[in-house]
């Protein structure tokens, strides 16, 4: 598979999407170094243990609004090592969260998954792959904007 360069400002609007997601789920989400895997860990305090990874979250932030396209998509094998993960770590979700400009919402990453060959040519090179189609319409608004806003 061909992996496309990261777009300038996208691992600083992934943070900022992160340390939003701590503070609406009072968690700490941990970085992860695989690029084939999810992009961060949710840790949360355990009762049994002193913490655990309660989450796996794939991040993705657009340039458009929610409304503008009809499904989210997910590269099929983030989602496939995402799942094997999922499966053998305990009690262990795992969610893609989408910022677009004008909300963000997340959705829980559970197989089976609706597929499709897609994918950009005009970066300079083929993008195309299979990739997994999440309708927008099932993603539960997290907050509204760019921020999370805590009412007490």
């Amino acid at each position: 598979m061909t992996w496309h360069k990261e777009q300038p400002g996208q691992r600083e609007a992934e943070q900022r999407v992160a340390d939003n997601i701590e503070k609406a789920w009072r968690c700490k989400l941990v970085k992860l170094k695989n690029i084939h895997s999810a992009d961060y860990a949710a840790i949360v305090k355990d009762k049994c243990l002193d913490e655990r990874v309660a989450a796996l979250i794939e991040i993705k932030c657009r340039s458009v609004s929610r409304d503008h396209y009809p499904t989210a998509i997910a590269d099929i094998n983030k989602c496939h090592k995402i799942d094997g993960y999922r499966q053998i770590l305990h009690d262990c979700q795992a969610f893609l969260f989408y910022q677009w400009t004008d909300q963000c919402g997340y959705i829980e990453m559970l197989p089976p998954y609706r597929a499709t060959f897609m994918g950009r040519q005009d970066r300079g090179e083929d993008e195309r792959d299979l990739y997994v189609q999440f309708p927008v319409a099932d993603f539960k608004t997290i907050w509204r904007g760019q921020k999370y806003v805590d009412i007490p």
